[in-house]
C-alpha cells in the first residue's frame, strides 16, 4: 500500500470530503443500500452470488455476515414496493430522484479517490495508503452498485415510471438514468483505464471492487428497459443520444472485443443461458437504431440547448424567455428554480418550437 504526501490544502480538501462521506454513510443512504438491495437478490441479472466470483479463490470469511447470506428475494416486498410506487406518482418520482443524486455523489467520490489512490501508487515515495481512506472508497463503490440495483428493482416492478410519458417526470427520469449508466460504462469498460490500474492494485480493503458486479448491474438495468416492445425504441433513442454514449462500451458487456474488461469466463457462470440471449438481443437492436440515429439529418449547432448541447432547444422559461432542451430544465427545476443564465425565479416552462 502507498503513502501519499500532500500540501495542506489537499490534506484539508480529503478532510472534508472523508467527513462528509462518513456522514452520508453513517445516516439515511446506508439504509437503502442494506435493505432494497436483498428484496431482489436472486431475481436481479446475474445477482445470484453469495460471494462475488473473483473472491472465491481467497479465503473464506464468516458465513454469517448478513452479505454472504444466501439470496432469497421477497416477493411480497417486491408487489408492495410495485404497488407503492405506481399509485403514489409524486412519491415514485421524488424516490427515484434521491436514488439517481445518490447514485451520482457516489460514484463520482468513487472516481476521485481512485484517482488519488492512482497519483499515489505512481509516486517514488511509497509507504502506506491510509487504510480508512480505503475504506470510504470501497463503500462508494459498494453504495454504487447497490444504488444501481435499486434502479434495476424498480424499472423491473414499475417500468412506467421511466417508459410511460405521459408520466410527467418519465422522461427526465429516463434521461438522467441514460446519463448515468453511460458515464458507469465508460468509465469501468475503457481498456487499461484509472479503473482497471486500481483492480488490478489488489489493494487490502478494496477486495468488492470489481468489473462484475457493477456491469452486471448496469446490464440488468439496459437489459430491462431496452428490451420491452412497448418502450424500447422510446429508451434507445434517450440513450443514444445522452452525449456520453459509446457503442463500444455496451459491447464491451459481452466481453467483446477480447481483451475488453467485461466478464471472464468465470464471472458468466453466474449468467443464465437466457439472460446472455438477451444481452446479444440488446446489443443486436442498440447497434442498429445507432446506425439508424447516424444516418438522420444533424440539429444545426444554432438549435441546439445551449446548456447540454446534445438535445434541440424545446423549452421556453417565463417570464424571463431563456430558452433550453426539456430534459435540461425539468432535471434543473427538481433542485433549483433559478434561471440557468439570469437567475431570475423560473414561473412556468412553455413548449418551444423554432418559427419556420
Amino acid at each position: 500500500m502507498i503513502f501519499e504526501s500532500r500540501t495542506g490544502t489537499e490534506v484539508r480538501q480529503q478532510s472534508r470530503r472523508r467527513k462528509y462521506c462518513h456522514l452520508q454513510v453513517g445516516g439515511g443512504i446506508t439504509s437503502a443500500q442494506s435493505a432494497l438491495p436483498p428484496v431482489c437478490q436472486g431475481c436481479g441479472f446475474g445477482y445470484r452470488y453469495t460471494r462475488l466470483p473473483h473472491l472465491l479463490k481467497t479465503k473464506p470469511e464468516d458465513a454469517n455476515l448478513p452479505s454472504l447470506q444466501k439470496p432469497c428475494p421477497s416477493l411480497l416486498l417486491q408487489r408492495h414496493m410495485a404497488e407503492l410506487l405506481s399509485t403514489d406518482k409524486d412519491m415514485a418520482a421524488s424516490f427515484l430522484n434521491s436514488v439517481l443524486n445518490q447514485l451520482n455523489w457516489a460514484f463520482s467520490e468513487f472516481i476521485g479517490m481512485i484517482q488519488e489512490i492512482q497519483q499515489a501508487a505512481e509516486r517514488p515515495e511509497r509507504n502506506f495508503v491510509d487504510t480508512r481512506q480505503l475504506k470510504v472508497c470501497a463503500t462508494c463503490f459498494d453504495l454504487s452498485v447497490s444504488l444501481l440495483r435499486v434502479l434495476e428493482m424498480t424499472v423491473t416492478l414499475v417500468p412506467e415510471i421511466f417508459l410511460d410519458w405521459t408520466r410527467p417526470s418519465a422522461e427526465l427520469l429516463l434521461r438522467r438514468l441514460a446519463q448515468l449508466l453511460n458515464q458507469v460504462l465508460n468509465r469501468v469498460t475503457a481498456e487499461k483505464n484509472l479503473f482497471d490500474r486500481v483492480v488490478n492494485l489488489r489493494l487490502p480493503g478494496l477486495e468488492s471492487v470489481d468489473h462484475y458486479p457493477i456491469l452486471v448491474a448496469v446490464t440488468g438495468i439496459l437489459v430491462r428497459i431496452l428490451t420491452r416492445p412497448a418502450g424500447e425504441r422510446r429508451a434507445a433513442s434517450v440513450l443514444l443520444s445522452d452525449p456520453c454514449f459509446q457503442l463500444h462500451s455496451i459491447q464491451h458487456l459481452l466481453g467483446e472485443p477480447a481483451e475488453s474488461a467485461g466478464p471472464t469466463a468465470a464471472d458468466t457462470d453466474y449468467i443464465s443461458l437466457e439472460e446472455k440471449q438477451k444481452v446479444e438481443e440488446m446489443l443486436e437492436f442498440l447497434t442498429e437504431e445507432s446506425k439508424q440515429a447516424a444516418a438522420s439529418t444533424p440539429t444545426s449547432e444554432e438549435d441546439l440547448c445551449p446548456i447540454c448541447y446534445a438535445h434541440s432547444i424545446s423549452a421556453v422559461f417565463r417570464p424571463c424567455s431563456h430558452k433550453s432542451c426539456k430534459a435540461c430544465i425539468n432535471q434543473h427545476l427538481m433542485n433549483n428554480k433559478d434561471c440557468f443564465f439570469c437567475k431570475a425565479t423560473i414561473t412556468g416552462v412553455e413548449d418551444y418550437s423554432k418559427p419556420s
